[in-house]
């Protein structure tokens, strides 16, 4: 299997900035991914990741929109120590003081290890945590038509 190549470039930074300040104004009860990938990566310099999350962290400070974000804050906390998180993480990371359960899905065992890893970290409690080692389309959709006739 390929490692994710595409964490910290533009389109990432928006696609979770987007996801997390959702979450932050919504908190959801339940979360559910079903493609996850790993919640953390080791951040490195290429031209992608410096026009994207480099990028990003250097400009937020001068936006009065930007800078106070969920997801702003988070990059703060970790682009220093040399990490990204990707969705995963910042999910659990925005949501661990709610009561939400998540279900992250993926077909590599190593990512899922990495999400529980940072579940342990965050304190989140192992109940509120379901990952699925497959396919997880087919696993969100058996979990909605499941929860749906529970309705």
């Amino acid at each position: 299997m390929k490692p994710n190549i595409y964490f910290g470039r533009i389109g990432d930074i928006w696609k979770h900035l987007l996801l997390i300040e959702t979450i932050t104004a919504e908190s959801p009860i339940n979360v559910w991914e079903s493609h996850s990938a790993s919640s953390q990566y080791r951040l490195t310099h290429s031209y992608q990741r410096d026009y994207g999350v480099y990028y990003f962290c250097e400009q937020a400070p001068y936006s009065s929109l930007l800078k106070n974000l969920t997801y702003t804050q988070l990059l703060d906390n970790l682009v220093p120590q040399d990490q990204y998180p990707s969705s995963p993480l910042a999910i659990m990371h925005t949501l661990q003081k709610s009561k939400s359960s998540f279900v992250f899905c993926d077909v590599n065992n190593d990512c899922l290890s990495n999400i529980n890893e940072n579940a342990i970290e965050l304190g989140i409690e192992s109940s509120r945590i379901n990952l699925y080692h497959g396919d997880g389309l087919q696993y969100i959709c058996l979990l909605y038509t499941s929860d749906a006739a529970d309705e």
